[in-house]
């Protein structure tokens, strides 16, 4: 199977596809468009992607709050701190 694949000037993916008629991506100025035997990796997270990722859903944190239940709050907080030091700015 054929892959269609767009990268721009440095090479970072953009769009790809099956190469079976129904996909056709726009290809910005300074892309290129390309064949491919393989589907393209994709393109790795950045670290900001990967911190923000692994926070807990701030739903805990208002689950908490509207249940009144400080044990659920400070677990929330202490999540979130361990993050912070896990992935430091």
């Amino acid at each position: 199977m054929k892959y269609i694949v767009v990268r721009d000037a440095s090479g970072k993916l953009m769009a790809s596809g099956e190469d079976n008629g129904m996909f056709e991506p726009i290809v910005p100025a300074g892309c290129v468009r390309t064949i491919e035997d393989a589907m393209p990796p994709p393109n790795p997270l950045t670290y900001q992607q990967l911190r923000a990722a692994a926070y807990p859903p701030t739903t805990d944190y208002l689950d908490g709050v509207v249940k009144g239940n400080q044990v659920q709050i400070d677990k929330y907080i202490a999540d979130c701190l361990a993050i912070k030091a896990k992935y430091p700015k």
